[in-house]
């Protein structure tokens, strides 16, 4: 079983974009990834979390085309 999960994490970094990257972030609203039209992270997050391709550093997440963008480029 432990194998099984460990292809499926491989193949699942190899499909995050090169303005992504692989990892677990915390599902509590405003945690992980920053999200355009959202409010910044809060600093206490849930210590659960969710694996998968999230926008790296200080890019946002846009809505119309799922890309990771600067913040000046979140529509207002």
């Amino acid at each position: 079983m432990d194998v099984q999960r460990s292809i499926r994490r491989r193949s699942d970094q190899k499909s995050c974009k090169p303005w992504e990257t692989f990892g677990c972030i915390s599902p509590t609203p405003g945690c992980g990834e920053n999200k355009c039209g959202e409010v910044k992270r809060p600093i206490i997050c849930a210590a659960s979390c969710g694996i998968g391709c999230w926008c790296r550093g200080s890019l946002y997440r846009r809505k119309r085309d799922n890309k990771c963008v600067p913040m000046h480029e979140c529509p207002l």
